[in-house]
C-alpha cells in the first residue's frame, strides 16, 4: 500500500523511518550499520533523521548490511501492523544476524516446543 500523500506521509520519510526501525530491530548501532554498508555515520544519521534522501544504491547497501531484501525497506507500516506480523518480522530480523548452525538449532527447538504445545 502506498502512503496517502494528503496525510503528510511521503515515500521518502517512510523509507527513512523503515531504515531506522529495521536497524533498531536488528540491534545494531548507526556506526555499525554505516561500517557494514560502506557509508558514513553522518549519512546514516541524516537518512534516519529524514534530512537526506537516500539513492537506490544507498538503500541497496543498507539492505545488504541489515541482511534484508531491498523490498523490505519499501514495506509500509500498514502492511506489518498485525501483532503476529510484527512478532514474525522481529524474530526473522533477529535470526538474520545469526550463523546458519544457530538458525538451524533455533528451528529444531521451535518445532519441538510447538509440537509439545500441541501446535
Amino acid at each position: 500500500m502506498v502512503p496517502d500523500m494528503d496525510t503528510g506521509m511521503d515515500v521518502r520519510n517512510e523509507v527513512c523511518y523503515r531504515v531506522q526501525q529495521l536497524r533498531r530491530q536488528t540491534g545494531i548501532t548507526q556506526e555499525k550499520l554505516a561500517e557494514q554498508a560502506g557509508l558514513s555515520v553522518d549519512g546514516i544519521r541524516k537518512i534516519e533523521g529524514r534530512r537526506a534522501t537516500p539513492s537506490l544504491e544507498t538503500l541497496y547497501k543498507i539492505s545488504k548490511a541489515l541482511r534484508i531484501q531491498l523490498v523490505d525497506l519499501m514495506r509500509y507500516e500498514e502492511e506489518i501492523q498485525t501483532e503476529k506480523g510484527r512478532e514474525l518480522q522481529e524474530f526473522c530480523l533477529y535470526l538474520s544476524t545469526k550463523k546458519l548452525e544457530e538458525i538451524r538449532l533455533a528451528k529444531r527447538i521451535t518445532k519441538a516446543v510447538m509440537e509439545e504445545l500441541g501446535g
